[in-house]
């Protein structure tokens, strides 16, 4: 009985381990946004976007004024769209559509970067879509 007890707690205590906290997650996700070639909202254009990431929303701007703002709890989805590109969707809506920023990034970089978004918007509150949900 003290075998199958023991081997549980040493699971969990592996789990809890390596799970990152908000901060880490922040942190390294703002470490890495140097690697971030370009990025596009619906109101930034693709050459002159430039991108603020702070433990409340994703901020991507542009030189003439222009901005997209979303908070974390409002995402809906976030797509690693092909090797190069992420594109996080949120809830609000500007002029029709949803708002989005999407980032063109390097393709060894674009699946960990995809999964510390995703990790951030969770440990925030965002409802992410279930993408495999009839798979």
């Amino acid at each position: 009985m003290k075998l199958p007890i023991t081997l549980i707690i040493i699971f969990l205590g592996f789990a809890t381990t390596f799970a990152q906290s908000e901060s880490e997650t922040l942190e390294w996700l703002n470490t890495k946004k140097a690697e971030i070639r370009n990025i596009e909202t619906i109101t930034v254009s693709y050459y002159e976007g430039k991108l603020s990431i702070d433990s409340e929303m994703l901020h991507a701007y542009g030189n003439n004024g222009a901005f997209t703002k979303i908070n974390w709890d409002t995402i809906k989805d976030i797509k690693a769209d092909g090797n190069y590109t992420i594109t996080i969707v949120s809830n609000s809506m500007y002029n029709g559509e949803n708002s989005y920023i999407k980032l063109y990034i390097s393709s060894d970089l674009t699946p960990k970067y995809y999964k510390a978004l995703k990790h951030m918007a969770e440990l925030k509150g965002a409802k992410l879509v279930n993408n495999n949900l009839f798979d």
